[in-house]
């Protein structure tokens, strides 16, 4: 049988299912996402170049609303290993600075594409990018 991932075609089977089912019996359609958090130096500029670099690349859409998203301020801590090339710090040092965690919604298909354009014009070298699985649940006339 070769390389053929069955426990991956059992998967994508039983994810169609649930798809199918979910159509019949509620009359929604379910649609996958990520909520993505995305974590950087509390800039107003930079934040504003992130959140449009990541909606260019699908994420942020509500509807008929583009560039949707959530800010929380606080303050971010590290300690910079020896290689690192850091953004702000010393290595060898605990630094701790003013930050933002970025929320946004992002569609699964663009996820990748997402995480390329918010690495190009983050400053730090190693971007912290997260994405949660949601499952958004949408009547037949509002998909999204």
């Amino acid at each position: 049988m070769g390389d053929y991932d069955f426990g991956l075609r059992n998967r994508v089977l039983f994810k169609r299912r649930q798809e199918f089912n979910y159509r019949r019996n509620f009359g929604y359609f379910m649609n996958i996402h990520y909520k993505l958090f995305i974590y950087a130096p509390d800039d107003d500029e930079l934040v504003s170049t992130i959140i449009t670099a990541a909606a260019s690349a699908g994420a942020g859409q509500i509807g008929n609303y583009s560039h949707c998203a959530f800010v929380h301020r606080g303050w971010g801590q590290w300690k910079t290993g020896e290689g690192a090339t850091p953004f702000y710090g010393t290595i060898g040092e605990t630094s701790r600075i003013d930050e933002v965690k970025i929320e946004m919604r992002c569609p699964a298909n663009c996820a990748a594409a997402v995480r390329k354009a918010v690495t190009q014009v983050h400053p730090f070298e190693e971007v912290n990018i997260e994405f949660i699985r949601l499952e958004i649940i949408a009547d037949r006339g509002s998909l999204e």
